[in-house]
């Protein structure tokens, strides 16, 4: 598994509090349950500075409760350093963040902290304890851990490389609807002995159908996912067209992937009609002070 490809296995956990009956907690003191409702309030405000862009608010709201122990405001916070947000970059003060629930087993804070190990963020690159900790998270049922692991046997990052072993750790985060395992898992199917066609197709069109909502919650990569699949026929009909209509959907977004694919596409012809100038449009997007509408 390439560097790049591993670069983005960073979970920004949003988490919505939802308060139960008052017997949740009975075991507490009134000086305790004052404490923890005073913490949720502070990370509640955070939440919106961060929303809305005000990071160093953000940063000072979520302080509180996290130093108070709460793992969600922990885990915020470690992404605004690891981020520099509101802060100056600070890769270690992100892991130490990271480190005080993960010690207690969360799940999240567990699988950002493999990403560091693996990427060399804030610590020396250690593979070994990057998969220890992606390991933990799976077998709690993290998904996006689950699908590292598919990735990691499925390309050989761990030896040996085992496709079975990827398959069954795809099939655990498909099981909760993880776009990225759901097509992995068409793929391998269509492409790793036994195939499976009928599976395959299942497979991408389930992945299909989450990247949609995910797209639709303001994410810019399962655009230009969607875009690859209608551009090979995985799971949905092939369309160059269509597959163009992602990409730019993605490109507007920022995705520089999607940017760089588009010039492809037009610079090149296939189906699309080959015009130089929207090609040099796409590949300079957003610099370009000329853009055309045609183009949109």
């Amino acid at each position: 598994m390439d560097d790049v490809t591993m670069k983005i296995f960073f979970v920004i956990c949003t988490f919505t509090i939802l308060l139960g009956p008052v017997e949740v907690f009975g075991e507490l003191s009134q000086w305790e349950l004052k404490g923890t409702i005073q913490s949720i309030r502070f990370y509640k405000a955070a939440c919106g500075a961060h929303d809305k862009g005000d990071y160093e608010r953000a940063v000072t709201l979520y302080r509180k409760p996290a130093e108070a122990g709460m793992a969600e405001a922990q885990i915020a916070l470690s992404a605004l350093y690891l981020k520099g947000d509101g802060v100056p970059m600070d890769y270690r003060e992100a892991m130490r963040w990271l480190q005080l629930p993960a010690d207690l087993g969360n799940t999240i804070a567990l699988h950002n902290l493999a990403s560091m190990y693996y990427n060399g963020l804030g610590v020396t690159t250690d593979k070994q304890a990057a998969m220890q900790r992606f390991q933990s998270a799976a077998k709690q049922g993290l998904a996006s851990s689950q699908y590292v692991l598919g990735m990691a046997y499925y390309e050989g990052w761990v030896d040996p490389k085992d496709d079975e072993v990827a398959r069954e750790w795809f099939q655990r985060a498909a099981n909760q609807n993880h776009a990225d395992a759901l097509y992995m898992l068409g793929s391998m199917y269509e492409n790793v002995v036994p195939v499976d066609l009928k599976k395959a197709k299942q497979s991408y069109q389930r992945a299909a159908r989450q990247y949609r909502t995910e797209f639709r919650f303001g994410k810019a990569t399962p655009a230009l996912k969607l875009g690859h699949m209608y551009r090979n026929g995985q799971g949905v009909p092939k369309n160059e067209k269509t597959a163009r209509k992602w990409y730019i959907r993605a490109a507007k977004m920022g995705q520089m992937e999607a940017q760089s694919l588009l010039g492809d596409m037009y610079d090149n012809g296939g189906e699309i009609p080959e015009e130089h100038r929207k090609a040099v449009q796409w590949y300079l997007y957003p610099d370009c002070p000329n853009w055309p509408r045609s183009a949109r």
